[in-house]
Parts: C-alpha cells; structure tokens; sequence
C-alpha cells in the first residue's frame, strides 16, 4: 500500500530550489523572493501539523496506561 503522505523531501528541496533562484534573481526584497520565503513558512507549518496528527493517532493505549502508571507513582512519593 503506498503512503497518502505527501513526499516532503521533494517538496522542501524544490522549495529551496525556488528560493535560492529567487534569491540569485530578483534580490531579497522582491515580492518573488518574499513570496516563495512565505511558501517555505507555509510548508514547514503543514509539515509541524502532519506530524503532530500523526503522533495523536498513532498514540498506543497501553504506552499511554503504562505512562499514566508512571505518574501515579511519582504523585505518591
């Protein structure tokens, strides 16, 4: 079965592909650059979302009751 996640390496490496381009072409304060600096920003927030869904699904119930056991422990000392 293939993984529904987007491909992000490639997606980071064009966006830095576009960035440097960007850069090199049109200078830092250019809309371009400015525009593709805020893409960037955009994806690195999707990326931080992705995984932090991820990890709520994924999230094992016995780890979870072994980790509540722990604390319990530690409130008792």
């Amino acid at each position: 079965m293939e993984d529904p996640r987007p491909d992000y390496k490639a997606i980071f490496t064009q966006i830095t592909v576009n960035l440097s381009n960007t850069l090199t072409t049109f200078g830092p304060r250019s809309p371009q650059y400015k525009c593709v600096v805020e893409m960037l920003k955009e994806f690195m927030r999707r990326v931080e979302k992705d995984i932090n869904e991820r990890n709520r699904r994924e999230l094992d119930p016995d780890m979870l009751s072994t980790a509540m056991e722990f604390l319990k422990i530690g409130e008792e000392r």
